[in-house]
């Protein structure tokens, strides 16, 4: 028997150790490959933060250390956020 939700969470059809989020059955991926930058402060004398996108834009990382407040925003729509 055991249990119907066990390996997929949210009962999304997408197995919980690649399910990007296991407790929303409307969201199974991340895509950040195609993104944008928003500065929240430009007006501030730092330098641009600066990302490195992995495992085909699933995973973003920050390369440097700055002041600049930032957003890194991918351009795939989301539905159910």
């Amino acid at each position: 028997m055991g249990d119907s939700c066990e390996g997929d969470f949210d009962n999304d059809g997408v197995d919980d150790k690649t399910d990007h989020c296991i407790s929303n059955p409307f969201i199974s991926t991340t895509d950040l490959s195609s993104y944008t930058v928003v500065n929240l402060y430009p007006e501030l004398a730092a330098p641009d933060t600066a990302w490195l996108l992995l495992h085909n834009g699933k995973e973003a990382r920050q390369l440097i250390q700055t002041d600049m407040p930032a957003l890194l925003i991918g351009m795939t729509p989301s539905t159910n956020v």
